[in-house]
């Protein structure tokens, strides 16, 4: 008894070391992160969208969630959660987001322990390293800190989590192969993974054909027999996930193919030539993560034929990288899983041709299997000893004050936009969002504006006068002269923008809407009026999206109350008032917080028409 005693004890704390030292790491380098503000989409996915804005957990809530994340709804309902219980405070977001990049840690690290013994691979810390090295890597800050792409790292987790339930149930009926019974909880719960991965983000949708790899490479020892004699379901599987794919893209992928990139500032050709230099570089930030090379928002150089040396040079590295793998998958099996990792799921993030060319967190799921084979080639190099432990060590500690000191400038709206822009000189949008993050709270106009004339003649200068960008800027300026109160100068930039907007582009609407609530403002009561009614005659044409018309419609008629209510024609202003409220009533119910604010509008319009706000 006291044996058997004194062997377990050392045990206990062993198994709980590793995760409680991950989680110490992750964080110590996010430690500055719980009060990072909402940046570029968390605005319109998170602050201003009404469908993650839940009041209370009822299934008609949980439902209207759902459908209008049809896509993502495990992701989109965790932000609803979020809403719930934090509203717009951001250090819950924060919190949560940190929460599933340390998890994810600790299954790199199961991962590793069982892909390592399944290689012959030895090391004593190399599950540990390898999960330190993730925790702390700087280029995955994108996935962590930027709040929307939760969506990202959550994906990652469950496909995670989905191979290490499968490896956990293969191993069982190997281990066990009179009791089959044992591994089909692990298949259970690899299924429900997947299913969760793929509607986190739809680039879980190619997990079930890694699996398969997995399988071959590690457990059937690359059988060329194998695969023979299991070819009709790896072709059934391979037709499955296609199919998925292309309900995702809701079967319309060759008209996505055809119009992607007709509001963007590249062509699809353009594009389909430029990622492969933008693979290159993003794989060189796995290996180099410094924050001097790290950036929101790249102004990365376009492609426009393979002929192109950076093309021609990146096509190259990526067909001899892919042919390196292949030729060393008996010899270096981990190297080579972890190429084919990285170029597929690499090639999934990038998928559609409307994508804009380089994010760093598109490389959250793809990074997985280098930074494992990276850590395992580290041991093989070095031995399995204390030097290579310091090493391991002093990496996780290089690597985490970088993202520290990365994860500084994501502490605030305008450090983050002036980082852009210094690192992207030529980004008009850097530069646009930089004035608009200034002068939206209206301490700094002259600099906001200075910063928006800037990212006006950078837009002129690359895309001419009549391009659909040059009006975006044209918007933003009208924009801050709005807030600023400068009427005149915003209904110009108003106007130039309308100028170079043609149906059904989506801003039509918008520009509209606030034009006529500056001539308002200025007393051309006939000409705001018309100007609503163009807004509302704009709306069918250039919003899709579920409940995006409502809620623009909804709006345009509380803008059409308050001129009534105005003038003084209060029977017109109630029915506008009532048009409001019918549409939000039908769309999020009686309880959501818009419909309640427009009820409440709509009580106080007889009594004190002059308190009710656009």
């Amino acid at each position: 008894m006291t044996t058997a005693s004194t062997d377990r004890k050392p045990g206990l704390p062993r198994a709980w070391l590793a995760p409680v030292v991950i989680a110490a790491a992750g964080l110590l380098a996010y430690a500055n992160t719980f009060d990072a503000p909402f940046v570029f989409d968390d605005i319109s996915n998170i602050v201003e969208n009404p469908y993650v804005k839940v009041s209370g957990l009822t299934a008609d809530e949980i439902i209207r969630v759902f459908r209008y994340a049809s896509n993502r709804p495990v992701t989109y309902a965790t932000l609803a959660l979020n809403w719930f219980f934090h509203q717009d405070r951001v250090a819950g977001y924060h919190a949560v987001n940190l929460l599933i990049h340390i998890l994810t840690a600790i299954l790199v690290w199961l991962v590793t322990r069982e892909t390592t013994a399944l290689s012959r691979i030895t090391g004593r810390f190399l599950p540990l390293g390898a999960a330190l090295l993730w925790v702390t890597g700087p280029v995955l800050i994108q996935s962590v800190t930027y709040i929307i792409q939760r969506a990202a790292s959550l994906a990652a987790f469950f496909s995670l989590l989905s191979l290490f339930c499968y490896i956990r149930a293969r191993t069982s009926r190997m281990r066990h192969p009179d009791r089959k019974g044992s591994s089909a909880p692990w298949f259970v719960a690899c299924g429900i993974s997947l299913m969760a991965g793929l509607t986190s983000k739809e680039i879980a949708v190619l997990m079930p054909l890694f699996l398969l790899l997995y399988e071959w490479y590690f457990f059937q020892n690359l059988s060329g027999r194998w695969v023979r004699r299991h070819a009709p379901w790896i072709v059934l599987l391979l037709a499955m996930v296609i199919i998925t794919g292309m309900v995702y893209l809701r079967g319309d992928a060759s008209s996505r193919i055809l119009f992607a990139g007709e509001d963007k500032v590249f062509t699809s050709v353009q594009r389909f030539m430029t990622a492969p230099a933008a693979a290159i570089y993003l794989l060189s930030l796995i290996a180099f993560p410094h924050p001097v090379r790290l950036n929101l928002d790249y102004d990365f150089p376009l492609s426009r034929s393979l002929s192109e040396p950076v093309t021609a040079l990146a096509v190259l590295a990526l067909i001899s990288l892919a042919a390196a793998a292949v030729y060393s998958a008996r010899r270096h099996r981990l190297f080579s899983y972890a190429v084919l990792w990285f170029l597929g799921n690499l090639a999934m993030e990038t998928a559609s041709p409307g994508l804009e060319v380089i994010y760093e967190h598109r490389l959250y799921l793809p990074a997985l299997f280098p930074v494992i084979a990276f850590t395992a080639g580290l041991y093989r190099l070095l031995g399995d000893r204390r030097s290579t432990i310091l090493v391991m060590l002093a990496m996780t500690v290089v690597l985490g004050a970088w993202t520290f000191q990365r994860n500084a400038v994501w502490g605030s709206g305008t450090g983050l936009w002036l980082d852009c822009a210094r690192k992207s000189p030529g980004n008009a949008r850097a530069f646009s969002h930089l004035g608009l993050t200034l002068g939206r709270n209206g301490q700094h106009p002259l600099q906001a504006i200075d910063y928006l004339n800037t990212a006006l003649e950078q837009s002129r200068k690359r895309w001419g006068d009549d391009h659909p960008m040059t009006a975006v800027h044209h918007y933003n300026l009208a924009e801050i002269y709005r807030v600023t109160g400068n009427t005149g100068q915003a209904i110009v930039h108003y106007r130039q923008a309308l100028s170079l907007l043609a149906p059904p582009h989506p801003g039509i609407a918008a520009v509209y809407n606030n034009l006529g609530t500056m001539k308002k403002r200025a007393g051309d009561m006939d000409g705001a009026m018309a100007d609503y009614r163009k807004a509302l005659e704009a709306l069918p044409d250039s919003l899709k999206a579920p409940g995006q018309r409502t809620i623009s419609a909804a709006g345009i008629y509380n803008n059409m109350a308050v001129l009534c209510a105005e003038r003084g024609d209060m029977l017109q202003a109630e029915h506008y008032m009532t048009e409001a409220l019918r549409l939000l009533t039908d769309e999020f119910g009686e309880h959501h917080p818009l419909t309640e604010r427009i009820a409440k509008a709509l009580r106080e319009l007889t009594r004190n028409p002059a308190g009710i706000s656009p």
